[in-house]
């Protein structure tokens, strides 16, 4: 780029890097977020999964977040939000670094206010979003030095190819459903033998140490399960799960159906919880609560005369495109629109039977959260938009890749894209689980290969 070109290119990306600071960093507590405290505070009396579902990651992190922050003053609740931010920013600097002006798509995708709010969300999440970020990033970047034959700095390349393998492992320590994404470090590994780089047993080293650390986790998580819930399976719950999505796809995709009285046995005036939690309270056993949640799903669906094939379908192919539910949506205009609002901002379960004066004494040492808002200087962000515009680039992205996998000079990596991309889709969607949150990181992921496909055709480069 000429010195014009390049004084342009920064002005505009520090621009969509500050749109990152139109939602104040102020942690955001859900039900979920109290399960993951009190996982934290017993690593190892709790093991690697609880309820079935909700596995160490994500407590591990805030446990490491409640020591650090603390440790330097500010509080272990509002440190866990700011490090997701952080992670974000970085992430979209590293992005701009490496793809320049392709990437301004995705970088104006992911810090739309709606989705920059997700990172105060103290869930899985708000820290799975910016680490698939940086999983993609680092992964064009180890890309960029295999291309490099002899590197002048050997320790450096190390760095760069090995990174992609660290944060794999992190995403799925989080979230079982990343281990789909391996397809892509399998064709980043196939890369550096069939180039006999300098740093090809590295990169197959990680490959095969990532495996093997990742079978380990499942098959610690499968252990637990098989003595908890009698069933030995990483992540268990699917029954639970599926009335979950089922529920979402009858009443919220079609809310016409709400009003219709031969449903309104299963609407249960909006709260899809009565019968799950009824369920629960009534039959302990696991394996005796499986047959009775598939009996209600069929039966809602016979009542409602729509095929659970179909929806499976329609829901495995909305997911690519951001889903077509969105369970925190409140959550989220909450914090793009009123800002901070401690009776809002940490309103659960817990906080409505005890109290928020417990609540801070129990997880935050009685100290209330921190917050950084430049709203003053920045204004405030619009909450409109992140949701279509997370569809459109998401289409667009693998338009590309399909484009990519036929004509590009990198097919393998393309294809492996989209073939992780497919196995989340087909595995969120047997539950009928479309829920925009959980859409964010294979968007991400798939989004910025996309845009660094884009960059090779531009470039004539046969690196990515």
């Amino acid at each position: 780029m000429g010195r014009r070109e390049r004084v342009v290119f920064f002005v505009l990306a520090s621009l969509v890097v500050l749109r990152v600071f139109r939602v104040d960093v102020a942690a955001m507590a859900l039900n979920d977020t109290i399960t993951y405290l009190f996982h934290s505070r017993d690593l190892l009396g709790r093991g690697f999964i609880q309820q079935g579902y909700r596995q160490v990651g994500y407590p591990l992190f805030l446990r490491g977040t409640s020591i650090v922050g603390h440790g330097i003053g500010l509080d272990g609740i509002f440190f866990a939000a700011l490090v997701q931010r952080c992670l974000l920013i970085a992430g979209v600097i590293l992005l701009f670094l490496r793809l320049r002006w392709v990437a301004f798509p995705v970088a104006l995708a992911v810090t739309f206010p709606g989705l920059v709010a997700v990172t105060n969300l103290l869930i899985t999440e708000g820290l799975s979003f910016p680490l698939s970020l940086l999983f993609a990033v680092s992964l064009i970047f180890a890309l960029q030095a295999l291309a490099d034959e002899a590197p002048r700095n050997i320790w450096r390349a190390r760095f760069i190819v090995s990174s992609p393998f660290f944060l794999f492992l992190a995403l799925t320590l989080i979230k079982a459903q990343f281990a789909a994404f391996s397809l892509i470090l399998v064709a980043m590994t196939w890369m550096a033998l069939r180039q006999r780089h300098v740093t090809r047993r590295l990169v197959a080293a990680g490959l095969v140490g990532s495996g093997a650390l990742s079978a380990a986790l499942f098959f610690a998580m499968a252990r637990e399960n098989k003595a908890e819930i009698g069933v030995f399976t990483p992540v268990g719950e699917g029954a639970r799960a599926e009335w979950y999505g089922a529920y979402q796809a009858i009443f919220n995709v079609r809310p016409e159906n709400q009003r219709r009285p031969e449903l309104s046995e299963f609407y249960a005036r909006g709260n899809l919880y009565t019968f799950m939690h009824g369920l629960e309270r009534s039959e302990k056993d696991y394996l005796a609560r499986v047959p009775l949640f598939r009996a209600r799903v069929d039966t809602m669906f016979a009542a409602a005369h729509e095929s659970k094939t179909a929806e499976k379908i329609r829901s495995s192919l909305a997911i690519l495109i951001g889903g077509r539910t969105d369970d925190i949506a409140r959550v989220i205009r909450n914090q793009v629109v009123l800002g901070r609002d401690a009776s809002r901002s940490y309103s659960t379960m817990y906080t409505r039977q005890h109290g928020m004066d417990r609540f801070f004494d129990e997880f935050n040492r009685g100290v209330r959260p921190s917050t950084i808002s430049l709203r003053p200087v920045l204004g405030r962000g619009f909450l409109r938009g992140y949701r279509w515009a997370q569809s459109v680039v998401s289409l667009g992205a693998v338009i590309v890749l399909l484009i990519a996998c036929w004509v590009g000079k990198q097919r393998l990596l393309s294809a492996a894209a989209l073939a992780s991309l497919a196995l989340v889709s087909a595995g969120l969607g047997m539950y009928f689980l479309d829920n925009w949150r959980y859409t964010i990181g294979g968007f991400v992921i798939t989004s910025v290969i996309a845009s660094a496909a884009i960059s090779s055709f531009k470039t004539q480069d046969p690196h990515f």
